[in-house]
Parts: C-alpha cells; structure tokens; sequence
C-alpha cells in the first residue's frame, strides 16, 4: 500500500522522489532476477550434483545428510536464518525503508528550474569571449555554439566549459528524471559516435579549420595546453 502511494504522488517534488523510489525498485527485482539466473545457470554444477546425490540407493541417506546440515546452520545462525517476511515483501520493505539521495540547490527549485550560475560564470572567464548577463546567456548562448568566437572555442577553458555544462545537465536529468537517465545516456552515446564520424568525415567545418589532420582527442589536447598557457 506504501509503494503504491509514493508511485502515485503527483506534485513534482513528489513525483522524482515517486520517480527515485520506483528506479530503486526496478534495480531490486534486477538485481535479484539476476541472482536466480546464477543459481539456474548451475555454473559451478553445485546443483546438478546435489540432484545426482538425491537420486539412486542413497537417495535417502542424502535426504537426511542435507537435513541434518539444514538444521546445524539454522542452531548456528539462530534468528537470523529465519523468515518471517515473504522475499518480495522483503525486497519491497527494503525499497521503502532506503529514502532516495537527491539534492538540489536552492535555486533549482526542488528540481523544477535550471541552475546555470556557475556555467555562466565559467562562460564569463573564456578569454576572447563576449561578456552578457545571465538572461542573454540563457537565451542566446547556452545552447548556440555558434555565438561563441572561434578563437574562444579553442581554449581549454571553453573545452572545460562545455565539460561542466554537459555534467550538469547529466546531473540534473539523473536527479529530476531516474526512469530517462538511462536512455538519455544511450542518446549522448550515439552523439558522441556520431560526433566522431562526422570529424574523420571532415564535417565539422567550423571547428575543423586547419585541424582536419587530426583526431578529436588530439584537439582537446592542443586546447587543454592551449587554455593552460593562458
């Protein structure tokens, strides 16, 4: 009744905790499907070989062997080899008892609103780039790389940039949106590749100026040393 009450919240701090509670959930059954696939797998023939044991002549001197192995562990693990709970109920107790970790900065709302300060505030300190306000940031900048000047594009300050903003954002869908987390990553998976394609395809010309010899990772380089010396 818990689990379908906090699956059912509406408001939005409600809901990403609602959000948290059933990713915590998902991975539980995950995590414990995977457990039994271990034990049907039967890697290490534990379970083929106690099955052979069971059967033939001996079958019933293996019967009361393993009976009386069952009842020593019990004598030596006391209450705690006994269940009182069914293992779902367990597993569904154990979602609801870990209170999901999620922080948000006071200017983000509970999750409601974007904190780009400390973006903006990096954008402001790439040298050769145009100084604007928070709002002229928000509205023409933060998303148009194309404002930005080539000869700032090619600092490692503006390389460290776009690092904090891509983590942030990253960070904030992972916080606001648990159950989009995993297919937003596998889209900025197929960005990156993309990415690398169209670079060896020499498409990226405004980046690729006098570059196109080399790799992505050797002009991330150039632009770290580059910002460095600044």
């Amino acid at each position: 009744q818990e689990l379908a009450e906090r699956v059912a919240m509406t408001q939005r701090g409600d809901q990403i905790m609602s959000d948290h509670t059933t990713l915590a959930l998902i991975k539980a059954v995950a995590d414990r499907s995977a457990r039994l696939d271990e034990l049907y797998d039967d890697g290490d023939e534990l379970l083929h070989s106690e099955v052979e044991a069971m059967t033939g002549d001996g079958a019933m001197d293996e019967y009361y062997k393993q009976l009386a192995d069952l009842r020593a562990r019990h004598r030596e693990g006391g209450a705690e080899t006994t269940l009182d709970q069914d293992p779902s109920e367990a597993m569904v107790s154990a979602v609801l008892a870990a209170e999901p970790d999620v922080v948000f900065a006071g200017a983000e709302g509970g999750g409601r609103y974007l904190d780009l300060h400390a973006c903006h505030e990096a954008y402001l300190n790439i040298k050769h780039n145009e100084h604007v306000d928070y709002y002229s940031y928000l509205t023409a900048h933060v998303l148009r790389p194309e404002a930005v000047s080539r000869a700032a594009a090619r600092t490692g300050a503006y390389h460290r940039y776009l690092q904090g903003l891509l983590e942030y954002l990253t960070s904030f869908v992972q916080r606001t949106q648990p159950l989009a987390a995993t297919a937003v990553a596998a889209r900025l998976d197929e960005a990156r590749e993309a990415a690398q394609v169209a670079w060896a395809s020499g498409e990226v010309h405004r980046w690729q100026q006098g570059q196109e010899a080399q790799a992505p990772a050797a002009v991330s380089s150039a632009m770290d040393m580059e910002g460095d010396a600044d």
